[in-house]
């Protein structure tokens, strides 16, 4: 991959000034807490995107080697998002721009192997890969928590997703062999082992992203707000669903109309499993950490109502294999992937027996990773100039 993305942008550009190198991620449990100032537990993976970037008096050129459509032109120019891949490079120049940190024009390859649509926040890795490229490139000395916060205001701005900060710090601040543990209020982290014995992680891919997912995430952030606003008239210490607890909700029950309770309750409980989450790694206890995910994934499916019957059959059919300690639709919902923690011994068992009955039930192959837990962002060559 590395060497197709130089070769790529030798062959038009010449030789790339700063070549990034940026993962995805995966989250081991914490989903839709990040914007409810919530606790989060996610993982650079080993499945990245490489950016090669050079400086140019031409015009721009943004290429992708494994996306149609390749965007030329002057980038230091204004711009109306055209729900291309290259609006987020667009809109990080666009956003710099405005904060005093002007660019040229730029060459840019991307290419990697990070699937898109599969939860794994291609997108943050794209972001965050490219301020960390232009940073390398003019010198600007950011820090990774700006980088992060930039990358966040791109997709609030250019991309139209009211994300959290879950994945921009995940992909900035990864660890080989670590989780990420992040109070998205105080933006404290700390980098948890997860290493279980005998045991690793495999995504599926139920290779369906229905369209729901960008306005239903949007939807259930609004969500909170109202259960917060609600919740504000019993506690006026409530800033976010963080300060919420299970005592509290019962309180305000005949408050709050039934979907926003449902809301509420599973952050408050899917933020006690995050901690819970972290004891059990501490253990290296599996069997404890897989009950986790397959209560996060029930809170998702019944309360937060993010799932889909793709993402569901497929926690079910791992569920009942031998070997699976524990599964969970993984990302913002309705399809993507699921994450399971699975024996090493039994990793092919668990592929053929999921695969016939997906294939029976939806008339689609799912596809599957095995990632390991990566480090962050970090540039692979650099040149002056």
């Amino acid at each position: 991959m590395l060497g197709r993305v130089k070769q790529a942008f030798a062959d038009r550009f010449g030789t790339p000034q700063v070549v990034v190198r940026a993962p995805g991620r995966i989250n081991i449990i914490g989903e839709h807490t990040d914007y409810n100032e919530g606790l989060v537990l996610p993982a650079a993976a080993n499945q990245v995107l490489y950016l090669a970037v050079g400086k140019t008096t031409d015009a721009s050129h943004l290429v992708a080697l494994d996306i149609a459509g390749e965007w030329q032109g002057d980038i230091r120019q204004s711009f109306t998002t055209s729900g291309s891949w290259y609006d987020y490079l667009l809109g990080v120049v666009d956003l710099l721009r405005s904060g005093g940190y002007d660019t040229g024009n730029l060459h840019v390859v991307v290419g990697g192997n990070i699937p898109v649509g599969a939860g794994m926040s291609s997108s943050a890795a794209i972001t965050c890969g490219f301020i960390y490229a232009l940073d390398q490139l003019y010198g600007w000395q950011l820090s990774r928590q700006q980088m992060a916060l930039l990358a966040q205001q791109v997709e609030h701005r250019y991309i139209g997703v009211q994300c959290g900060l879950m994945d921009q710090y995940a992909v900035l601040f990864g660890k080989k062999d670590h989780a990420l543990l992040l109070d998205c209020r105080t933006l404290d982290y700390d980098w948890q082992p997860m290493l279980f014995k005998d045991y690793v992680w495999l995504l599926i891919n139920t290779g369906v992203k229905h369209n729901l997912a960008a306005t239903a995430y949007n939807q259930r952030r609004e969500e909170c707000r109202q259960g917060v606003y609600i919740l504000r008239k019993i506690d006026p210490g409530i800033n976010s669903l963080r300060d919420a607890d299970a005592g509290l909700l019962a309180q305000a029950r005949s408050m709050i109309p039934e979907q926003i309770y449902k809301r509420c309750l599973y952050v408050v409980e899917e933020n006690k499993r995050v901690r819970q989450a972290v004891q059990a790694a501490a253990r290296q206890d599996s069997a404890s950490l897989g009950r986790l995910l397959l209560a996060s994934h029930a809170g998702l499916r019944d309360l937060y109502e993010v799932s889909c019957p793709e993402l569901d059959f497929l926690v079910e059919q791992a569920a009942s294999v031998t070997g699976v300690a524990g599964a969970r639709m993984m990302g913002g919902g309705f399809g993507g992937c699921t994450l399971n923690l699975v024996r090493q011994d039994q990793v092919e068992k668990v592929k053929v027996q999921v695969a016939k009955a997906y294939y029976r039930q939806f008339d689609r192959q799912p596809v599957f990773y095995q990632p390991s837990l990566a480090d962050g962002v970090e540039a692979i060559s650099t040149a002056n100039g």
